[in-house]
């Protein structure tokens, strides 16, 4: 272990790798054990509510996550507390218009949008260890209310295990807003910063989030569960390009090299794909065959997205961290057209195989359109 940290940098990069592949892991971890105890609707709905809300907390946020994690380096916590009052606010606001949808909308989108704040404050002071137990700690919390919930209250019980440990951990966040309303105007200054993270944010979310809300709506509830494994089996393999572009960040705002760091988490990535390519039908046929053979043909071809996201992720944070958040922004919506056009066409041609292929068609050409913007500029 010494060895591996005084490669990476001492509570650095394996701090952040090892907390994402926590959270990444444990969650999808989480929705395998959903899908072994609800059945194919009822575990598609779970996943259409919570992918509502967290698509909406996108919103809330106004970029000041990006924000936090570039400008925090370098000294400028004024903007904290402005940042956590106008997201707790807008949050609220969001949610209400939803509660007749399901009564935890408007939880969940205030509680992720704080619990995002909260890990982007952690990784913008480089506290990596602090980053990693928080996302560790909260998918643990997960798993244990979903083991003595689930059986008990089925969807809503699924709904809210994952719901309420954000909650738990958004709530002392909130004692840092004291004194947002006097730094409104300091946080003005970045408000272009802001503004271009903002739009790159709910844009991805359209690609990460809104997916799943249109292959339920175009395909039903049965379709987007036989996706959502495989989509969990390719989240969990994400962990490794996530770290990657969480770590780059701040890391490069504060003037240090990456590179090393770069090429090192580049091969991890390609390890992980072939490694999901043979494996995830393996697991699939056997932990959960009314899912075979769809969602483990569905797996194999997302596996391969891992190769392009960690060079996006690699390019994203390089403009990033010099203050170009127009490059990310442009190539995120050059490329969300690729994507719901593939899921329309090649979802009612190919089925679940071609939503498959469509997410894998979006992340190569998010990383086209990522290097093509930033050669020009």
């Amino acid at each position: 272990m010494k060895r591996i940290t005084e490669t990476f940098g001492q509570e650095s990069m394996v701090m952040v790798i090892a907390g994402n592949i926590s959270s990444v892991l444990i969650g999808s971890i989480i929705w395998i054990l959903l899908a072994g105890v609800l059945p194919v609707s009822d575990y598609g709905r779970a996943n259409y509510i919570l992918s509502l809300g967290a698509f909406l907390s996108t919103f809330t946020l106004l970029g000041f996550n990006v924000t936090l994690r570039t400008y925090l380096p370098r000294g400028r916590d004024e903007i904290l507390p402005p940042s956590i009052l106008l997201t707790s606010l807008i949050s609220i606001i969001l949610g209400m218009p939803f509660i007749n949808l399901h009564p935890s909308i408007p939880l969940i989108i205030f509680s992720n949008s704080i619990f995002i704040l909260l890990t982007s404050e952690r990784l913008g002071h480089l506290k990596y260890r602090d980053f990693f137990i928080l996302q560790t700690v909260t998918r643990v919390l997960q798993i244990i209310l979903i083991i003595l919930i689930v059986p008990i209250s089925g969807l809503d019980g699924a709904i809210y295990s994952i719901t309420l440990p954000f909650t738990l951990f958004s709530i002392p966040m909130l004692l840092k807003a004291r004194g947002g309303f006097r730094g409104i105007k300091g946080l003005l200054s970045y408000f272009r910063f802001s503004l271009l993270s903002y739009l790159s944010g709910i844009v991805g979310a359209l690609g990460n989030r809104f997916d799943k809300v249109l292959i339920g709506s175009l395909y039903g509830e049965r379709a987007l569960g036989h996706y959502q494994l495989a989509f969990q089996f390719y989240s969990a393999m994400q962990s490794i390009p996530t770290a990657l572009g969480s770590y780059i960040l701040p890391m490069r705002s504060s003037g240090r090299s990456t590179k090393t760091q770069e090429m090192i988490g580049f091969s991890l990535s390609v390890l992980t794909s072939i490694a999901g390519y043979f494996l995830i039908p393996i697991f699939v046929k056997v932990l959960f065959p009314n899912f075979y053979p769809e969602s483990a043909l569905a797996g194999k071809i997302v596996s391969l997205a891992i190769i392009f996201d960690s060079l996006y992720s690699i390019y994203s944070s390089r403009r990033l961290s010099e203050e170009d958040p127009r490059s990310v922004l442009v190539a995120s919506m050059l490329s969300i057209p690729i994507l719901f056009s593939s899921i329309y066409f090649l979802g009612s041609s190919l089925g679940i195989e071609g939503l498959a292929i469509s997410i894998l068609l979006y992340r190569i050409s998010a990383l086209s359109f990522m290097i093509l913007v930033t050669r020009i500029s």
